[in-house]
């Protein structure tokens, strides 16, 4: 079984989840020009915000930065089949649910995703990228190049 960052890493290269992308210099920088708006911060912030992630992003440019939706299941129109999917998939893929023998508990399942990543050493969330309520709430992460695994002796 892979482990959550490979996995992660294939899930969101797939397409097959709407929402979970990569996220490129420009599109960043459009997040923030949008969350800066919506906080109703002065120009001049936004201004040193972008300055600063685009010499961020040049220095560390093999940083992977990705998206994940990330919308409240108290929301109206949330749906476990649209908004719990990737959720769903990595609790299958650890074993945690097994369709057809398990009852569905996408709660369970968001809580335990976002366990395991906050757990990883090389994986961070940008959270001033971040959009924690609506309808489009999402998480921004940042995957910071992988340390070689180091084998366990026996």
């Amino acid at each position: 079984r892979l482990r959550l960052r490979p996995w992660l890493e294939e899930q969101i290269q797939s397409g097959r989840y709407p929402g979970v992308s990569w996220l490129d210099q420009v599109n960043l920088r459009h997040l923030t020009h949008t969350h800066t708006h919506t906080r109703k911060l002065e120009t001049d912030t936004f201004f040193s915000k972008s300055v600063f992630l685009s010499c961020y992003l040049q220095m560390n440019q093999s940083a992977q930065i990705f998206q994940i939706p990330w919308k409240h299941a108290a929301r109206h129109g949330w749906s476990i089949d649209q908004d719990a999917t990737l959720f769903r998939s990595w609790a299958m893929h650890t074993g945690r649910y097994r369709p057809g023998k398990d009852k569905p508990d996408p709660k369970t399942w968001k809580a335990n995703f976002r366990c395991a990543l906050n757990s990883l050493p090389d994986v961070c969330e940008l959270q001033e990228h971040s959009r924690k309520r609506g309808n489009n709430a999402f998480r921004v992460y940042k995957m910071l190049p992988s340390a070689q695994p180091q084998r366990r002796r026996r």
